[in-house]
Formats: C-alpha cells, sequence, structure tokens
C-alpha cells in the first residue's frame, strides 16, 4: 500500500507544478519557443489529469492497468521533441510534422490498446526507446555546432548558449532507461520516482528556456552558412576587402565594441558591408570568429581599466561591453589563464 500512496502523492505533486509552469508560460512569457513551452506544459497536465482519473477509478496494481498507463503515457514523448528541436532549429516544427510525430505514437499506442498484445506493447517501447535515444543523440551532436555557429554573429552568449541541454540530455537518457523498466515489471516505486524525475528535469528546462533569447531561424542558417563559408573560402582569399581599412577607424576606434548585446549584423552596417562578406573576412582572414575578435577587444579593453584605475570588477565589466561580471570573469580567465583580481595584482594594480 506503501506505493499506493506513493502513486497518489507524486501525480498530485506533478499535476501542480504542469498548470503552474504552463500558466508561467502562457501568460508572462512571448515568442514562439515560450508559447511551445506552454502548450507541452499544458498536455503533460491532461496525462497527470489521466493518472489521477486511473489510480482514483481502477486497480492501478493490475498489469493490464498499467499498461494502459504506459500506452497513453508515450503520447508525450513528441513534446520532448518539440522543445528540443525548437532550440537547435527555431521554426522547424510546424504544425504538420508536429502532428505527424503526434500521430506516430498515437497509432502505436492506440494499436496497443486495441489488441491488448503483448507483442504490439512492445513494439510501442522499443520505438519510444528507439526515438527518445534519437532525439538525444541528435542533440548531443548539434549543441557543439550550434554554439560553435552562435559564434559568428553574436559577441555574447548569455541566454543564447545551449551547453546546459548536455546535461539535461545525459539525465534524459537515463530516464530512458528507468521507465523502460518501470514500463516492463509493476513497480510503483520506480514508478513514481521517474515522475518526480521528470518534474524536476522539466523544471530546470523550464529555467533556462525562460531566459532564452528569442533567437530568428534566420539569423541561425546565417550563422550556419557563415561558418561553412569559411570552410570553403579558407584558400581562396580574396587579394583586399573594401572595408578593412575602415576597420580600425569606424570600429575600433569608435570603440563600437563596448555595446553588450554587439551582433555581427551591426558591425557590418558600421563598415558598410554585408554580414557574409564580413564573417569570411573574420573567418578566413583574421582566423578568428566574430565574438573572439570582439571579446579580444573587450579584454583588451578591460586590462587598460584593470591597470589605470581602482574601479570594482563589476563596473569594469560593464564599461568594457560584458553582459554580466560572471561572464567577465570566466572569458577574462579563459583567454588570460588568471582572474582579473590576479592579473591586476601581478602587475602592481589596485585589487577590489
Amino acid at each position: 500500500m506503501t506505493g499506493g500512496y506513493l502513486i497518489f502523492f507524486t501525480e498530485g505533486l506533478c499535476l501542480m507544478f504542469f498548470m503552474f509552469t504552463s500558466f508561467l508560460f502562457l501568460v508572462y512569457n512571448q515568442g514562439r519557443l515560450k508559447k511551445l513551452m506552454a502548450g507541452c506544459m499544458a498536455f503533460w497536465v491532461l496525462l497527470h489529469l489521466k493518472e489521477v482519473f486511473v489510480v482514483t477509478h481502477f486497480d492501478f496494481t493490475l498489469m493490464e492497468v498499467e499498461r494502459l498507463r504506459k500506452c497513453l503515457d508515450v503520447l508525450a514523448v513528441p513534446t520532448c521533441a518539440f522543445v528540443g528541436v525548437e532550440l537547435l532549429r527555431p521554426g522547424w516544427f510546424n504544425a504538420l510534422r508536429c502532428a505527424a510525430h503526434m500521430a506516430l505514437f498515437a497509432v502505436l499506442s492506440g494499436t496497443a490498446i486495441y489488441t491488448g498484445s503483448k507483442a504490439a506493447y512492445y513494439v510501442m517501447l522499443a520505438a519510444v526507446v528507439v526515438y527518445g535515444l534519437s532525439l538525444a543523440i541528435y542533440g548531443l551532436v548539434q549543441i557543439p555546432r550550434y554554439n560553435r555557429n552562435l559564434k559568428n554573429i553574436y559577441s555574447f552568449t548569455d541566454d543564447v548558449s545551449l551547453q546546459w541541454l548536455v546535461t539535461v540530455l545525459v539525465i534524459f537518457m537515463s530516464m530512458l532507461m528507468l521507465w523502460l523498466a518501470a514500463s516492463c515489471t509493476l513497480d510503483l516505486v520506480a514508478d513514481s520516482l521517474f515522475h518526480l524525475l521528470s518534474m524536476t528535469l522539466w523544471a530546470i528546462v523550464a529555467y533556462y528556456v525562460s531566459r532564452h533569447a528569442n533567437l530568428k531561424p534566420a539569423d541561425l542558417e546565417s550563422a550556419a552558412a557563415y561558418d561553412a563559408t569559411s570552410e570553403t573560402c579558407a584558400d581562396t582569399q580574396p587579394a583586399a576587402y573594401e572595408f578593412e581599412a575602415r576597420l580600425q577607424h569606424d570600429f575600433v576606434g569608435r570603440e563600437e565594441y563596448l555595446k553588450p548585446q554587439l551582433k555581427l549584423a551591426d558591425m557590418a552596417r558600421t563598415l558598410g558591408t554585408n554580414r557574409t562578406y564580413l564573417s569570411n573576412y573574420l573567418n578566413s582572414v583574421r582566423h578568428t570568429t566574430f565574438y573572439d575578435y570582439v571579446n579580444d577587444l573587450r579584454l583588451r579593453h578591460a586590462c587598460q581599466l584593470l591597470l589605470n584605475s581602482d574601479l570594482t570588477l563589476d563596473v569594469v565589466a560593464e564599461r568594457s561591453g560584458f553582459n554580466s561580471l560572471s561572464t567577465f570573469r570566466r572569458v577574462f580567465a579563459k583567454r588570460m589563464g588568471m582572474t582579473p583580481n590576479s592579473y591586476r595584482q601581478s602587475r602592481g594594480g589596485n585589487t577590489d
């Protein structure tokens, strides 16, 4: 009976969490990603309402009832793909593709329920595992490429980097195995543990999604194109770029790089050129990315402030174009091999 009480507790807790999260994304957030997140959370509310109905009206200790629950649970699997792919490829999941993915699992679930066949049930479980692992592997392969492409168009990574998603996907794969084990046996404790872990995982995703910037599909497609262009043009550099002479005066001299939200398009506008041409120049001539080029200039400016002023680190970070002190510390340590305070102290400056 302990497992029964645990099921009641976890289902009630999950239901409240998904209702609250869905409401927050629906009311307080804007953008396609946030709206998609609200829809996915609302769908999970329906699934947990189903769970509450089943455990209050049926004998959930029967294996047949447990299989019915799992057959309906698989309909939530595509929602994980909707959010994950939207982060990596904004706009790819249109209404037709969403419907196709949902239809696949609706057919598998409906077949298993209608026939009552163990074979159909295990085919459904296998499909879930293959789909889930494929999604996780796709994410783990694409995230480094996504983060690399971002550096072609952004001078910052706060609220746009997806490094956090790597941890989420690793946990997701572990949870998938736990769900599979709970689906093959009548283990109410394992089932409750899975629901608690899934709620925790969605809480982590919700936190980062709420902070994630609304990226335009065209921007990311352009970033990938810049990366591909740099690879194909590395050995075919033009003799000169018409904006190169203006780079020092119009961009560096006017300290345009100190703008915290600077993008490649802003720099191209300042130099009177287009983004593709500028990105190719940075990659093939300067052998750097837009992100690295701008942040090297910011660090040079920050070093001067550290040595020639008594400004605190947060002021130095702000005046050097960094979005936050934590970002400044991280970038500085990576480039300089020491903390800002250590750099200042080692050269006779004043620490704050």
